[in-house]
């Protein structure tokens, strides 16, 4: 009797894994032969141009397409290199420039779906892109150096800097200048990788499985955030968000200890107090050179999900506010308590953020451009 039984459940369990296979291997060939879900883009054909010591900007007038994750979507860049949308100008004087990294820059989808977009499209300013992936601080002072010697900003324009979570790392471990020869930003030590995105948060064993088994990806994110949005907050600040955005809610200490290569929330070599200070120095630069033609600048913050999960030990939205105060900036654009209330409803992470990421989608832009509408707009 006890045989039948065992024989019994092996035929179930066969029987189950047999279409769980064929089903895995149509899901891969689907995958393999349609590219907008799994194919990886080759770099000649992104937007990204790679220069010297590991410094890389985005091509001039470049149209085609980019990639984060399973994600293609339309880009265009204008004549000084910088992403714009279909109906936006090559040339000429622009009243608004954006800095910042991946989510100014947009890698969530087309330029519509970006709060860069939607802020355009709603003021009907000529708006300058200058986000790109990966930068922070120091690249954002190159980047508004870069419009004001190509004359791309007209005499008094408004600088938005979107300082992203991530760029206290960045700088800490990654951007610094040449002292000697300061064309342009380069990366600290060994590190030359070609990264675009928040790549410490998209790479491994689970973004490799979602390119190549689209569909089954699908479905599980679906089941997950459709049926079990309860618990998904924490799990994804825990596996997604503390690496990057641990700063707020981590002891310094901690993170100091290590290089970001080697553990990915490590801080060193300069670690996070220093990182800061390095934020501080650039911020001071781009006021500073914003003042010599009576330009306003404005400080833009948003929550990665770890900072609406997790309780601070340090304020960013303070430091951020003291920062302006000091330097003297027009006024500070603070997304978080916004969103920090908003998520009172369990299905906020599934709402405004891509799923399995920590960059906003189009709903979480439309909260940042309204955001700076009121903040910016509504004082002009």
């Amino acid at each position: 009797m006890h045989t039948i039984k065992v024989r019994s459940g092996v035929v179930l369990f066969v029987s189950a894994l047999i279409p769980l296979i064929f089903f895995l291997i149509f899901d891969f060939f689907w995958g393999s032969y349609f590219p907008i879900t799994s194919k990886r883009l080759s770099d000649d054909k992104k937007p990204y141009l790679q220069l010297n010591n590991g410094w890389y900007e985005l091509k001039s007038n470049f149209i085609g397409k980019d990639q984060y994750g399973p994600n293609i979507f339309p880009v265009m860049t204008n004549d000084y290199g910088f992403r714009k949308g279909p109906n936006s100008p090559n040339g000429g004087k622009h009243e608004v420039i954006f800095l910042g990294d991946s989510f100014t820059y947009g890698i969530n989808g087309a330029w519509n779906e970006t709060f860069v977009g939607i802020f355009e499209a709603q003021t009907g300013k000529m708006v300058l892109n200058a986000g790109v992936s990966s930068y922070s601080p120091s690249a954002y002072l190159f980047q508004y150096k870069k419009a004001l010697k190509n004359g791309a900003l007209s005499a008094k324009h408004t600088v938005i800097v979107a300082l992203d979570i991530s760029d206290v790392q960045d700088e800490a471990a990654f951007w610094t200048w040449d002292q000697q020869n300061s064309m342009h930003p380069i990366k600290i030590g060994s590190h030359q990788s070609n990264e675009k995105g928040n790549q410490l948060a998209s790479q491994g064993l689970r973004k490799k499985f979602y390119d190549n088994f689209p569909l089954t990806g699908g479905i599980y994110m679906f089941v997950r955030y459709e049926f079990f949005a309860n618990s998904a907050p924490p799990l994804l600040a825990e596996t997604l968000s503390q690496a990057r955005s641990s700063f707020t809610w981590q002891d310094w200490s901690l993170l100091d200890q290590n290089h970001p290569r080697d553990t990915p929330g490590g801080y060193a070599p300069l670690g996070v107090e220093k990182g800061l200070i390095k934020i501080e120095d650039a911020l001071r630069e781009i006021v500073n050179l914003a003042n010599q033609s009576s330009s306003n600048v404005y400080f833009l913050i948003y929550p990665w999900p770890a900072q609406i999960v997790y309780q601070d030990k340090f304020n960013w939205s303070k430091w951020v506010q003291y920062q302006c105060l000091k330097l003297d900036c027009a006024g500070v654009v603070d997304t978080i308590p916004y969103f920090r209330r908003i998520s009172k409803d369990t299905n906020w992470y599934y709402d405004f953020y891509l799923i399995g990421d920590s960059h906003f989608n189009e709903r979480g832009n439309q909260i940042i451009a309204s955001q700076l509408l009121e903040a910016v707009i509504s004082k002009k």
